[in-house]
């Protein structure tokens, strides 16, 4: 998040004050709410150009809390709440500090089946179908958990009941490659070839979390807009204010 303000030691702003008083604090609240509102365009501007096919929802991922007369600062984020999938805070933070990645919502979603190991994450492998944005499909992440659970339900029923479920889920079949066990590495895989006998990779379980660069320069994008914009914006907002408050015969 960054505050955009006068900060202390801004001498035109405090000069401004003590001479025009209350217009000079209500230029300073439309001056700041204005430069916010650019620097969230500015910042929102730059996604496509730094993330491969930003998501709609990735697009409308920042937040303006606006300033008032009784609070002289704007703040421009990331939002930190979705009422589906992942807050916009949660990805997007790392993009701009850089370090490890926390869990997808999808890796929860595996952990909690028992499918993937608590503390372990999950990259796509060759044969995972991605989305428009690059994303792992939820229709083939939902119908390999479905397959997986099926199977291990099937350990449970008579060979009838197995014969017939296998039957249904021949023409595609997904089955998980846990740690510890030789073979294939651990991940999530889809039989093919003659009788299923061929393995591909759909997901690949790793016990290392995915590290994130310094992708996405927030700040600084943010400083130089307010750099750029602020001052300008104060004393056109202020030469309004006084203008209005002599048409008028008083000071806000």
């Amino acid at each position: 998040m960054f505050t955009i303000d006068f900060g202390r030691g801004a001498r035109e702003f405090e000069r401004a004050m003590q001479t025009f008083g209350r217009d000079a604090r209500w230029a300073a609240v439309v001056a700041t709410n204005k430069v916010a509102g650019m620097v969230k365009d500015r910042l929102t501007a730059e996604l496509p150009s730094i993330f491969d096919r930003p998501t709609p929802f990735t697009m409308r991922s920042m937040f303006v809390r606006r300033a008032s007369m009784a609070k002289l600062f704007a703040e421009v984020g990331f939002k930190d709440f979705a009422a589906k999938g992942t807050p916009a805070t949660k990805y997007l933070r790392p993009q701009v500090d850089g370090g490890a990645r926390r869990a997808k919502r999808f890796e929860r979603l595996l952990q909690s089946a028992g499918i993937l190991p608590s503390g372990w994450f999950a990259m796509p492998g060759d044969n995972a179908e991605l989305d428009a944005f690059g994303n792992m499909s939820r229709g083939q992440l939902t119908k390999a958990l479905s397959h997986i659970r099926s199977f291990a339900a099937d350990r449970g029923q008579n060979r009838s009941q197995t014969r017939k479920s296998r039957g249904k889920r021949r023409k595609e079949q997904y089955f998980a490659a846990k740690p510890g066990k030789p073979g294939l590495a651990p991940g999530i895989y889809k039989r093919a070839g003659a009788k299923g006998r061929d393995a591909q990779p759909v997901l690949f379980f790793v016990r290392k979390a995915p590290t994130y660069r310094k992708r996405f320069p927030f700040d600084r994008i943010t400083a130089v807009v307010v750099k750029q914009h602020l001052a300008p914006e104060f004393r056109a907002a202020l030469e309004q204010a006084v203008a209005t408050s002599r048409a008028k015969g008083f000071r806000r």
